[in-house]
């Protein structure tokens, strides 16, 4: 409960942040479509957070807009395609459909534009249409062999992190600078993980999101596995990661991956009924967004 409670406030934090006031109404526009302002909060929210919305002013965010014109226009017309069938596309309700479809995942994620999207279509299939089918273990099994290359984990560079809670007496530095110091004394990364870290999954993906953290482990140099960053201040958390190579390897059909490739064959059987159903124009109009003076 603590944790669900955690991930809600997390996506709560995160949709802060709002179009500029001086921002016009309608907001842009795709082809003869006009795009509102609620509309394009809903996009600009799911690409960027709150702290990059409010970094940028209005020409930057018109600016960066145009560079993803093309996904903003088919993103909105999916979103208003739904809505018109009954299905509404919002983080909130993306957040409660990733537990329904996707409880093995973490569902911090739910912000994403493309997973709202596809959350959205799975309620679409299963609440709209009677035989959508669920697919039995015969048959995930039999798509799982016939597909195995595409579950082939390539040799790759994994990330771990250690994350001290600033919330400890204290604020709980001293602890990361002992951790740190005892890391470069060569303790075992995991056995000080299990042993200090008290995060969740879900705190963990949001922290490895966050720029800083991203370039202080993409600077470690992977094939030393004993080098750890210096120790990062985040909001919340002081944070220690280190970058290893991890070897190739099969994912093993376990009862995650099962529902993994269930969902997935659940999703093609919904978007080949959605194309049917409302094909995509010929010539789609990509965004266009108002020219905002400096």
């Amino acid at each position: 409960m603590k944790c669900r409670i955690a991930v809600v406030l997390l996506l709560l934090s995160r949709l802060a942040a709002a179009l500029p006031a001086e921002w016009p109404e309608p907001a842009a526009r795709c082809g003869d479509e006009l795009i509102s302002k609620e509309e394009l909060t809903w996009y600009c929210d799911a690409v960027w957070t709150a702290e990059e919305q409010r970094a940028m002013t209005p020409p930057e965010l018109a600016a960066r807009l145009r560079l993803v014109a093309g996904d903003a226009a088919e993103r909105l017309r999916l979103r208003r395609l739904l809505q018109m069938d009954g299905i509404e596309v919002t983080p909130e309700l993306s957040l409660e459909r990733a537990a329904r479809f996707e409880p093995d995942l973490p569902q911090i994620g739910a912000w994403n534009p493309a997973r709202q999207l596809t959350l959205a279509l799975l309620a679409w299939h299963f609440d709209c249409f009677e035989d959508a089918e669920a697919h039995d273990p015969e048959q995930v099994e039999a798509y799982y062999r016939r597909h195995q290359d595409r579950y082939l984990v390539a040799e790759h560079r994994s990330v771990q992190l250690i994350l001290i809670s600033r919330k400890l007496p204290g604020g709980g530095a001293e602890e990361a600078a002992s951790l740190r110091a005892r890391l470069q004394q060569g303790e075992p990364f995991e056995k000080l993980r299990e042993a200090f870290d008290r995060s969740t999954e879900q705190e963990r993906w949001s922290v490895l999101q966050l720029p800083s953290v991203k370039a202080a482990v993409t600077a470690l140099d992977a094939e030393k596995p004993e080098s750890t960053t210096e120790i990062l201040e985040t909001e919340h958390f002081w944070v220690l990661g280190r970058a290893q190579v991890a070897p190739a390897y099969y994912l093993p059909l376990d009862a995650g991956l099962k529902n993994r490739i269930r969902l997935q064959m659940q999703l093609f059987d919904a978007m080949e009924r959605f194309d049917r159903l409302h094909p995509a124009p010929a010539a789609p109009a990509a965004l266009a967004v108002p020219d905002l003076a400096e």
